[in-house]
């Protein structure tokens, strides 16, 4: 089951109708009368067999139902724990469930048998998406969207990769557009300084100071957000092999880790007002493309 950003009404009747399944249930204005009572329902169904539950993106569930992490876990402890279910809570929202399940104060911390961050695939697993392109092509690919795979799916291996840019990255009809600033304001509170950080990382600065800088930030406050961006993954740390104290190093680089967000910052947001105009020159990809 996929929740989706609705009331709590909605997402229960939507449940209810997929968990209906499991009992032949065919009645199409079924609903449950609350989230506690069909979690029951559920831990009732798999006493007697063993049944695999998958509910995706969860923090959609947790921004829609207050207390439902508490009262999962309730039902949990008492009746879902000693029946045959295998729950899987999946989310997109890393930062929320990484709360939810990770830290001491999260609903659900040391409930999992099992915690599982999705990476991007490697690039030696491209070619199962571009079967057509050469190893030189698909590591084109690779430097300008990553291995997200439903970012490659969205890539036609028939075309060659700058037409691709033009027809898929640059195009105002499809995610790539606007998907970074979605993830940050998903993903963050005071997304507006995030972004601002990514823009100066974009633009070349690396360190710190220079960071806050251009984003408009006092150094003191630089730090704290770089941590949260280096915890979510969105950046990186880059240290000279020759620093000694690597742990304690004031000689610290930063970089953005995701190659389409990369590619984002640095090309596109710097060019957007050019995108707007239909005007951003395939020379000046094809430059960057060839350095």
């Amino acid at each position: 089951w996929v929740a989706y950003r609705s009331s709590s009404k909605i997402l229960l009747a939507r449940f209810s109708q997929a968990l209906q399944t499991l009992t032949g249930g065919t009645d199409p204005d079924f609903t449950f009368s609350s989230w506690e009572v069909a979690f029951r329902e559920l831990a009732r169904v798999a006493r007697a067999r063993r049944i695999v539950v998958v509910l995706d993106e969860w923090p959609y569930v947790l921004e829609s139902v207050p207390g439902i992490g508490t009262l999962l876990q309730a039902v949990w402890d008492h009746e879902l724990k000693h029946s045959r279910v295998m729950l899987i809570l999946a989310g997109s929202h890393y930062h929320m469930m990484h709360h939810e399940f990770l830290a001491p104060t999260g609903a659900l911390y040391g409930r999992t048998t099992a915690d599982i961050r999705l990476d991007a695939i490697e690039p030696s697993a491209l070619k199962d998406f571009l079967p057509r392109y050469s190893e030189a092509q698909r590591i084109e690919v690779y430097s300008v969207i990553g291995g997200v795979p439903k970012y490659l799916e969205l890539w036609n291996d028939s075309w060659p990769v700058l037409r691709n840019i033009e027809e898929v990255i640059l195009s105002p009809a499809t995610i790539f557009r606007q998907e970074p600033a979605f993830l940050i304001q998903e993903e963050l509170p005071e997304a507006r300084t995030y972004l601002s950080i990514l823009d100066a990382i974009g633009a070349g600065m690396k360190t710190p100071s220079t960071i806050g800088k251009v984003a408009g930030l006092a150094l003191p406050h630089v730090g704290k957000y770089l941590q949260t961006l280096l915890f979510l993954g969105l950046v990186r740390r880059e240290i000279s092999l020759d620093v000694e104290d690597r742990e304690h190093t004031r000689t610290t680089r930063y970089e953005i880790a995701d190659p389409y967000l990369r590619f984002h910052f640095t090309f596109l947001r710097p060019g957007s007002s050019l995108l707007e105009q239909n005007r951003l020159l395939q020379e000046q990809l094809k430059l960057q493309r060839n350095e």
